[in-house]
């Protein structure tokens, strides 16, 4: 598992998830938290927050998710439009350190063969 320190990491929460100070207070001291406006595209704002940002160890994306997909404000991303998003997701992994993480948090959303794809198309 990759460690880094907080202060290299940057934690995306969807405004939809339920009580996300209770979601905030887990994270590790000085991991800088952005909330997700549920009106706009959230892999949009996830790119437009890191614009000028390099060499992170971890971004984490908090959301809702089911089978297959994760929300991020009003984008719900599948396998099955995960190339529609390929450059933007390619912008925002781009942010990251050699080494670096993007860790998914919403349940199901690794959940059965579309999910597993999802997570590793992702990677």
């Amino acid at each position: 598992m990759h460690t880094t320190q907080p202060q290299n990491q940057i934690a995306f929460i969807d405004s939809a998830v339920v009580d996300p100070a209770t979601l905030m207070a887990g994270l590790p001291p000085g991991v800088e938290v952005v909330m997700l406006q549920p009106g706009s595209d959230g892999l949009s704002q996830i790119a437009e927050a890191l614009a000028g940002r390099a060499n992170l160890g971890a971004i984490h994306l908090i959301s809702h998710g089911g089978d297959g997909r994760i929300l991020l404000g009003s984008t719900s991303l599948s396998d099955a439009n995960l190339a529609q998003y390929h450059s933007v997701l390619q912008d925002i992994g781009s942010h990251l350190d050699a080494s670096g993480d993007i860790l998914i948090y919403g349940c199901d959303v690794a959940g059965g063969v579309q999910g597993r794809n999802l997570v590793q198309q992702i990677a």
